[in-house]
């Protein structure tokens, strides 16, 4: 089956998150994001919470808290992580 333009787009969005750690960047968030690749932030946050039963925005948390959680597993300086 082939996929539809917006999965394409979020394919690509998943690429800038897992290669380039676009989340990390504190003034670009989902909407940015998607706006960067030329995606409709609505469109592909719908198409989040219909694939994967989260927001867009609930992606980009996720994806920093597990990076903090990582750097304090790694480091551990006693900083307490929420």
């Amino acid at each position: 089956m082939k996929a539809s333009a917006i999965e394409k787009k979020f394919e690509l969005l998943s690429r800038m998150m897992e290669e380039d750690f676009i989340y990390l960047a504190p003034d670009i968030g989902f909407d940015g994001a998607c706006l960067i690749i030329g995606a409709d932030p609505r469109k592909m946050n719908d198409y989040a919470l219909r694939t994967f039963g989260i927001s867009g925005s609930g992606i980009f948390t996720a994806y920093r808290s597990s990076y903090r959680r990582r750097l304090f597993n790694k480091y551990r300086r006693g900083v307490v992580i929420e």
